[in-house]
């Protein structure tokens, strides 16, 4: 997924009287899109639900994903993951739903984080607008021998932060491409489902997308030992041992017996 450039909150020094500033926190006036805006509210709740993801906590990680996805509808890696989550409670129907509309959503998606990404690039070179101003006020106070505590670790903090913004460069565009995990986990709902051949099809997606991806042929090898071709599950169960699948002993030795028959 993109990353969100940060923003940083600047202490302005303003002069009040011939000795004395105080410091003023404040944000820089960007042009703030709604887009951009609902990108950044939805951030706290979507890093919530990878925090309670990552603890196993499914259950308690839909209520933030869905208000996501409440906030930004395109919202596809919100969708997966919510995806994932009915999928790891046994709720497979659901599961598959959602993990269809993340599909489906997801070049838009992909052409929405690009256009946030711009945003954010644009915004950061107006920053240095703001920030040229305050180094010129700094200036102005050196100049003028007021109080000068911290002026010089400011204008130091300036110089780095302009220097970081001229040194970014905006990406090229590139072109969707649904990640793997995507079709992975609607293989292993049409696999709980019983829908074997639409399952087939997802391992196969995942793998095509991501030829490394070894849980995906250890799924398919199991896919493919349900089905009693036995011979194709083995051939891809190797493939699973070579991208470094831990492979489960109690299946190859299942896999194994059903060869030699």
């Amino acid at each position: 997924m993109i990353r969100e450039i940060a923003f940083v909150t600047l202490g302005l020094l303003f002069h009040t009287s011939v000795n004395t500033y105080i410091p003023v926190d404040r944000y820089l006036p960007f042009q703030e899109t709604d887009l951009l805006r609902n990108y950044k509210n939805t951030k706290p709740h979507f890093n919530k639900a990878l925090n309670l993801l990552a603890r196993g906590d499914y259950q308690g990680a839909i209520e933030p994903l869905r208000h996501v996805i409440e906030m930004i509808p395109e919202h596809a890696e919100a969708a997966m993951y919510l995806g994932i989550c009915f999928y790891q409670i046994g709720d497979y129907e659901t599961a598959l739903e959602q993990l269809n509309q993340a599909k489906s959503r997801y070049e838009g998606w992909h052409k929405l984080n690009y256009k946030i990404l711009v945003e954010q690039f644009d915004n950061a070179h107006a920053e240095l607008i703001e920030l040229e101003g305050e180094k010129q006020y700094c200036y102005h106070i050196l100049e003028n021998a007021y109080n000068t505590d911290g002026i010089a670790r400011r204008m130091h903090e300036i110089d780095m932060r302009m220097k970081a913004i001229r040194d970014r460069k905006l990406p090229e565009e590139k072109e969707a491409v649904i990640p793997a995990i995507y079709y992975f986990y609607s293989g292993n709902c049409l696999m709980k489902l019983g829908r074997y051949e639409e399952a087939y099809s997802e391992y196969m997606k995942a793998i095509e997308t991501d030829q490394d991806y070894a849980d995906a042929y250890t799924n398919l090898a199991v896919l493919l030992y349900t089905v009693k071709e036995y011979e194709d599950s083995w051939l891809v169960l190797q493939a699973a041992r070579e991208n470094g699948a831990e492979i489960n002993p109690e299946f190859e030795k299942a896999l194994v017996s059903k060869l030699n028959r």
